[in-house]
């Protein structure tokens, strides 16, 4: 399995390269297989480097598609998935607050996306020891869900679940 991450990698590499030279490196085929190599380094443990290549397509596609854009949220999304893998907790609470952010604006405050990520930020502030910011983000959250959603939806009932851990840490559940 190795073996096909590393071709895998290294023929990422090579179209990054023609890309690049062929179309520049801000075109969207260039970013989309940048995003791609990333993708594959991060599947292969080599976080610094995902997280490096993520942070590039990012702010490439932020300047050129604005912070709202599908495509920017998509890259802060996968971005975010790298820090927290390379246990980079702070940067990827900052980066989940800001695709909080973009996804009120792009979707509203109650779509399942936005409330998702808000979820997810919940539970890496959780993780950061941030409990009281953890239970004020997470009730809020799940005030939303129980407004917008099903009772039983996953989102509603993972939110619900995190709150109560939050509240269990803190000795108010």
């Amino acid at each position: 399995m190795q073996g096909e991450e590393d071709n895998d990698i290294d023929g990422r590499r090579e179209t990054v390269q023609d890309l690049t030279r062929q179309c520049g490196e801000n075109d969207n085929e260039t970013l989309k297989e940048r995003s791609a190599l990333a993708v594959s380094l991060h599947r292969a443990g080599l976080l610094e480097e995902a997280v490096h290549q993520q942070q590039a397509v990012l702010q490439a596609r932020s300047r050129l598609l604005g912070d709202d854009h599908p495509d920017t949220l998509l890259s802060r999304r996968l971005l975010i998935h790298v820090l927290l893998d390379a246990g980079q907790l702070e940067r990827a609470s900052a980066e989940q607050l800001a695709l909080a952010d973009g996804r009120i604006r792009s979707l509203g405050a109650e779509h399942p996306e936005t409330l998702g990520g808000r979820a997810n930020l919940g539970r890496t502030l959780y993780r950061l020891g941030r409990l009281q910011e953890a239970e004020q983000e997470l009730h809020t959250v799940l005030d939303a869900c129980e407004r917008a959603l099903d009772p039983g939806h996953p989102i509603t009932q993972v939110t619900r679940d995190h709150l109560l851990a939050v509240r269990r840490e803190l000795g108010t559940a």
